[in-house]
């Protein structure tokens, strides 16, 4: 579940509380309501940090809320469904909150495409992946690969790599070493290697390993984290809420 619904009952509050007072049990139950929310979106956040390895930015806010009014006093917790020039949180992260296999992302699609990458597989990065400071192989050298082999579709096609720059890149620079990319499928591991060429000499790498997409458990329980969010908060919300609201009709 990627969704969870917070609201109230006031039923029995608004029965013992005089005309002043119901005027502003809206305003104060609906400022309770979002501020309970909000602790629980940070508990979510802490959650994350501590169950995975080196969260990104983008992922601890891939966790979104709803705001309540004094019309509609409920609120939602939940994965956001949408991306900015991206995936969308909901198909990358949905896995680690509902449980099943992780969407496919679109590098491997692309791989998919052009043959590389068998239909229900995943790509995981190898001994020769270049990693950024969270752990995840770096979009530089997925842009390269993808271009090495072609993989860039109509749209991006421009992008992918000539002959020239191939041999180019195979034979490095001054300070740089050469880069050759290539597809394996025999016992040693199959997907992406690469040659790397040295002054004194050269070595072989696996960049990305196919393997059949796995299907994982949930990590993070998302309506639990709400509702004990929920449960331990709201009450102190709610009564800071009230006392403000009545302090200012007065």
């Amino acid at each position: 579940m990627l969704n969870v619904k917070f609201e109230h009952d006031f039923t029995k509050v608004n029965a013992r509380i005089d005309a002043m007072a119901k005027q502003q049990l809206p305003f104060a139950a609906s400022k309770a309501i979002n501020g309970t929310t909000a602790l629980a979106v940070a508990a979510v956040k802490s959650e994350m940090q501590r169950v995975f390895d080196r969260p990104t930015p983008w992922a601890l806010a891939s966790i979104g809320r709803t705001t309540s009014t004094k019309d509609r006093l409920s609120a939602d917790v939940f994965v956001k469904d949408e991306g900015y020039k991206t995936i969308a949180p909901k198909k990358a992260l949905g896995h680690q909150f509902s449980g099943g296999a992780r969407a496919f992302k679109k590098f491997e699609g692309a791989l998919m495409r052009i043959g590389l990458m068998a239909p229900g597989e995943i790509a995981v990065p190898a001994a020769g992946a270049q990693l950024d400071s969270y752990g995840n192989m770096s979009r530089g050298q997925i842009v390269q690969i993808l271009a090495y082999f072609q993989a860039f579709a109509e749209q991006g096609y421009r992008a992918n790599m000539t002959t020239k720059t191939k041999t180019r890149l195979a034979a490095g620079k001054k300070k740089a070493f050469g880069t050759a990319y290539f597809f394996r499928r025999d016992g040693a591991g199959r997907g992406i290697w690469a040659r790397y060429t040295f002054s004194s000499g050269s070595s072989i790498k696996p960049v990305l390993l196919f393997t059949r997409a796995a299907s994982y458990r949930r990590l993070i329980e998302l309506p639990r984290i709400v509702q004990e969010t929920a449960d331990r908060e709201f009450e102190q919300q709610f009564s800071q809420a009230f006392a403000s609201a009545m302090a200012s009709a007065r």
